[in-house]
Parts: structure tokens; sequence; C-alpha cells
């Protein structure tokens, strides 16, 4: 009789702790070192930034192509770590400029920036 009220007492517990949790709130997130990331803005002074956070061994291209789909500005990296690149574009004609950023061959940001 004591162990069936014991164990009655127990699953009537472990019910009301099961109904009464939350869902899992937890997140995890891939370390920085670890992630991919890639953006690029126009600053002032018509300034453009590409930041790049990349894991090591990966090859990275920025690139800058006119109005005209001319390539004016390229540059590969492969370094270990993430870069900020600022690429002054005060002494280019003013228009829409595409900037893109390719991983390991497949482009992976693609961006109009107006400059005026």
């Amino acid at each position: 009789m004591k162990t069936t009220i014991a164990t009655a007492a127990l699953m009537i517990l472990m019910i009301a702790a099961t109904a009464n949790a939350g869902p899992d709130t937890t997140w995890t997130k891939v370390p920085s070192e670890l992630a991919f990331d890639a953006t690029v803005n126009l600053q002032v002074n018509d300034i453009i930034e590409f930041r790049v956070e990349k894991p090591v061994g990966e090859k990275v291209v920025l690139k800058i192509y006119s109005e005209r789909s001319n390539k004016i500005y390229q540059r590969t990296l492969r370094k270990e770590k993430g870069i900020e690149l600022n690429c002054d574009m005060s002494d280019m004609d003013k228009g829409t400029y595409t900037c893109v950023i390719e991983r390991n061959g497949e482009e992976v940001v693609r961006k109009a920036i107006t400059l005026k």
C-alpha cells in the first residue's frame, strides 16, 4: 500500500512538472570563428565597406562592377580570420555599382550601391 501511494505521488509530481515546464529556449550559436558571414554597405564619403567573417581555408573574392558590368575592383582573401575592407569610391563617377562576394567560387552576396 505504501509503495502504491509513493508511486502515485511520484507520478503526479512528474506529470505536474512536465505540464508546467516551458518550451526549450536554449539557443546554440556557432562560434564566430566557424561561421561564415559577409556584408556590403555604403559608408559616408562614398566608401564601400566589405565585411567578411569566414572559417579557415576558404577562398573569398570581393568584386565591384560598374553600371556597364565592367569589373573595376577585385581582391582575393585567403586569411584565416575575418576582414573589414573599405574601398574609397569618391573619385569614381556617380551611379550604381554592383558589389559581389564569392565564397569558394559561389556567389553569396550581390548588392547594388548607388553613389550620389
